[in-house]
Formats: C-alpha cells, structure tokens, sequence
C-alpha cells in the first residue's frame, strides 16, 4: 500500500446517526468527513466486527476498490484495510422520499455477490453480519434517488 497515497482525516469521532467514526483513506470523495446526517447523502459504515463491533469506516462515494481504505476508530481492527476485513455494516438512506440504496461487492470493479441495502428518507438499513461479503468485500457502490437497475446477486438488508 502506498502511504503517500493515505490521507490522515480529522482524528476526532465523527457525529452520525448510525454512530461516531473517523476515517483514513484514499479518495477524498468516497469519505465522508463531516456529520453523516447533516450532508444529506447516502453513507455507509463499516464494521471490523459481527454485530457492529470493533474499529469503524465510513464511506459516502462509490469505492472501487477497499484496499485503499482502513478501519480508523479505536477497537478491533484498527489500522487494517477495509477490503476483505468487514463483518457487519450500516447504511443510511439519502434524505429523500424517493429510494437509495448501495451495495457492497465480492469484488473489486463492483462485481461478483454482494449485500444490498435500501431505504427512503434517511432510514437506516443494518446487517448485523454481512451475509454475500462477510470479509470478502471488496467494492461498495450507491445508487441514489434513482430507480436503478440494481445488482443481482445480492442479500437485500430494507
């Protein structure tokens, strides 16, 4: 992995609904650096651990590939790249009456099995343990206020 490639975010918690995460990554427009809730956007959250538990990362653009990612909050699984290491995950919906969703993919390049997750209206999808992915994930795609030709394939967490 390149470090130089690594951007250090902001090392406080970051206040979300789905709870407090702070990030490091690569791409600045996949993360989220802000309050989940307030930017109006879909976000996903990742957990090292079942059931929500261990270090967190939070996401709210398209990632073709994990690798470039690593859990950041204190617990289990701090420092570690997202790819292929996530147990459980989070998902808020867009603040919208119409349906968002993301999935989290099997592969990079956003292929192969995945667990899909959707709502309206900032709702909240979880999957206590990720059931297509379970730490084999590797891509995490959203598909916003539109009515999308969704993946198949997929575990559906509404």
């Amino acid at each position: 992995m390149n470090t130089g490639r690594r951007v250090a975010l902001a090392a406080s918690t970051i206040a979300l609904s789905l709870g407090g995460v702070a990030a490091t990554a690569g791409p600045a427009a996949a993360v989220d650096t802000g309050n989940c809730s307030s930017i109006h956007k879909t976000c996903m959250v990742f957990y090292y651990n079942s059931n929500y538990g261990g270090s967190a990362f939070i996401a709210s653009g398209d990632i073709p590939n994990l690798g470039d990612f690593n859990f950041s909050t204190s617990g289990a699984g701090k420092g570690l790249t997202v790819k292929n290491h996530a147990a459980s995950a989070k998902f808020r919906a867009h603040n919208s009456s119409q349906a968002s969703y993301g999935a989290i993919f099997f592969n990079s390049g956003y292929a192969g099995p995945c667990d899909l997750f959707g709502g309206i209206e900032n709702s909240v999808a979880s999957a206590p343990k990720l059931a297509k992915t379970y730490n084999n994930n590797a891509s995490l795609r959203f598909y916003p206020n539109v009515l999308p030709k969704l993946p198949s394939g997929c575990k559906s967490w509404w």
